[in-house]
C-alpha cells in the first residue's frame, strides 16, 4: 500500500500584517471544515 504524500487542498492568501511585520501569507487547509480552520501565519 502506497503512502499518499500529496499535500491537502490549501487557500493561501496574502494579507497585510497590522503589526507592521510586512506580508503575512495565511494558508488555510480546506479538509478542515469543522469550524476550527487550521491556518498557519507566516512573517517574512
Amino acid at each position: 500500500m502506497a503512502i499518499n504524500t500529496t499535500p491537502p487542498p490549501a487557500i493561501a492568501t496574502l494579507v497585510p500584517d497590522s503589526e507592521g511585520h510586512g506580508t503575512v501569507l495565511r494558508i488555510v487547509y480546506a479538509h478542515h471544515l469543522d469550524g476550527e480552520s487550521l491556518a498557519f501565519q507566516l512573517f517574512h
